[in-house]
């Protein structure tokens, strides 16, 4: 790996593999890239690769890490200034991590409110800051009408959303297929296609980003593909062309969206939504969207000043505690992400099998 010289100060990015195919990450560093030399190292622990060893990261002045973070027995040997993105769908932390976090010199950036109040209950450094995707709200979508479209990723199915939807008001749903990680394709029966009026399109058919947007501007009703969101781009992507987006009543998704307000929020399928203000809803939702854009573009501008700052603290905690907890986490951490790809290779082939 080569260390880009010059000017500016070097800063190593961390980042979960996953998103080297998604490119979710890439607004961020870009803005990082307008005062630093930036570095990429995609991790790929989470299938079995290997960390980068800290020898590397310390010779750059910063590094900053999105989602993927090293356990702290490391993070206690790196000099570089630490900077971190925890997204809200990683995995669970405890209240035994985010006091042990607190002693390392650290700062947060925040996508989530929940993540923000815990940074401030431990006392470590975070920047709260809610992303929005400039608005294109286009006119190729349908202004009546209910018609919908579903992106299939695994944790939520057609099963879990159908119960919504009044299958006498469907105009049209185009359903796509593109499965996460260890989750395969949903088996779908003909009865459900034919009420559902279902358009199936699989990713092999999208081989650009402009053929998805020109299929998703077809509809009116983006379903939200999770249950549980780190920021939620496909979602704000929907909200940006002018969709209206029912989502799982559940983090970040419920921090953007108000039930019957700028969208439609559910805990389960056994009741109907009403559409019948999905106009005024629609309205709230475009006012949402410019107004939070026009937020972020203000507020994307601390970024730089929040990392550069040279105020990086940390918190006095008992030693034994942190040693005997960092032992502790580096097993977990190494268990917890067997089990979780054992358990998530597992859940989508009985995801599929029962659909």
């Amino acid at each position: 790996m080569t260390i880009i010289e010059g000017n500016k100060l070097k800063l190593l990015w961390v980042d979960h593999s996953y998103h080297k195919k998604t490119l979710s990450t890439n607004f961020l560093k870009e803005i990082l890239e307008k005062i630093f030399s930036v570095n990429i190292f995609w991790d790929d622990y989470w299938r079995g690769g290997e960390s980068l060893p800290v020898q590397e990261i310390n010779k750059y002045d910063y590094v900053f890490f999105f989602q993927t973070l090293l356990p702290f027995s490391k993070l206690k040997q790196i000099t570089a200034k630490i900077i971190w993105v925890p997204m809200f769908d990683g995995d669970p932390l405890s209240d035994k991590f985010w006091y042990c976090l607190s002693s390392l010199p650290i700062k947060i950036i925040s996508f989530s409110e929940y993540l923000h109040k815990k940074c401030l209950q431990y006392n470590i450094q975070s920047l709260p800051l809610k992303y929005y995707l400039q608005p294109a709200f286009s006119e190729n979508i349908p202004k009546s009408g209910k018609h919908y479209f579903f992106w299939y990723r695994g944790s939520l199915r057609l099963s879990d959303i159908k119960g919504l939807i009044d299958p006498q008001n469907v105009d049209s749903f185009v359903y796509r297929s593109a499965p996460d990680p260890y989750f395969k394709e949903e088996v779908l029966s003909q009865e459900d296609i034919q009420n559902y009026k279902l358009q199936i399109i699989r990713d092999v058919k999208l081989d650009s980003r402009g053929k998805y947007l020109e299929l998703l501007k077809k509809s009116n009703i983006y379903f939200a593909p999770r249950k549980i969101e780190g920021i939620g781009i496909s979602f704000l992507e929907a909200i940006a062309i002018g969709m209206v987006v029912v989502a799982y009543n559940n983090g970040t998704m419920n921090e953007y969206i108000k039930h019957e307000y700028n969208g439609y929020l559910f805990d389960s399928d056994d009741h109907q939504i009403n559409f019948e203000n999905l106009n005024i809803v629609l309205n709230n939702s475009k006012s949402t969207a410019q107004k939070g854009w026009e937020k972020w573009e203000n507020d994307k501008i601390t970024i730089n000043d929040f990392i550069l700052e040279d105020n990086y603290k940390c918190m006095p905690i008992n030693n034994v505690y942190f040693s005997l907890y960092s032992a502790i986490q580096k097993s977990e951490i190494y268990l917890r992400k067997t089990a979780k790809r054992n358990i998530a290779k597992l859940k989508g082939l009985l995801m599929n099998k029962s659909s």
